[in-house]
Parts: C-alpha cells; sequence; structure tokens
C-alpha cells in the first residue's frame, strides 16, 4: 500500500482538483475563465494518464502489492479514466456564469 504521506499528498490534490472543476464551471470565482479552463484541462490529462497507465503498468514493481493491485485494476484507474473524461466535457460544455474577468 502507499505510504500515508503519498495518500495525503493525492487527498489534497483531489481537494485542488475539486476546485478546479468548480473554477471552471462558474460555480467558484478564482482567477479568469481562460486560466480555469487550462487547469481543468490539465486535470483531466492527468486523470486520464493515470487512469489508463494503470492498466499498461499493473505488472510493474510499484503496484503488485495486494490489495493495491486488485484495487488499482478494478476501481482506481478506472474511476480515473471517468473523472479525466469528466474534466474534459466540462472544458468542452461549461458556461461559466461569470464572463471575463
Amino acid at each position: 500500500m502507499p505510504p500515508t504521506a503519498t495518500t495525503l499528498v493525492v487527498s489534497a490534490a483531489l481537494v485542488v482538483a475539486a476546485l478546479v472543476a468548480l473554477a471552471a464551471s462558474g460555480v467558484l470565482r478564482l482567477g479568469p475563465v481562460w486560466l480555469s479552463k487550462i487547469a481543468a484541462l490539465g486535470a483531466g490529462l492527468v486523470f486520464l494518464a493515470r487512469g489508463i497507465g494503470g492498466y499498461f503498468f499493473s505488472k510493474i514493481a510499484w503496484t503488485p502489492v495486494e490489495p493495491f493491485a486488485s484495487l488499482n485494476l478494478w476501481l482506481y484507474s478506472p474511476l480515473c479514466v471517468a473523472i479525466g473524461l469528466s474534466f474534459l466535457a466540462l472544458v468542452l460544455t461549461a458556461n461559466p456564469l461569470h464572463r471575463k474577468h
């Protein structure tokens, strides 16, 4: 299993990703809309890379320990792909409430 510090870093990154999603959708104002969209695109690509990478690198030394290996294959990777696609959909379809900053 990943160390506690790694888990905490991932948790913090998920909170930041949630804030980025809120900003890109216009629910939360954190800066210019264009910057929020770029951040959301970046988050989507990172989640997609993590999700797809989980399938291709499932046999590499850093993932074979159970129960992480099975959870990675059946839960974490598909979840990351779904979140990544959701971010990309957000970037393509969101109509922010605020227009200019």
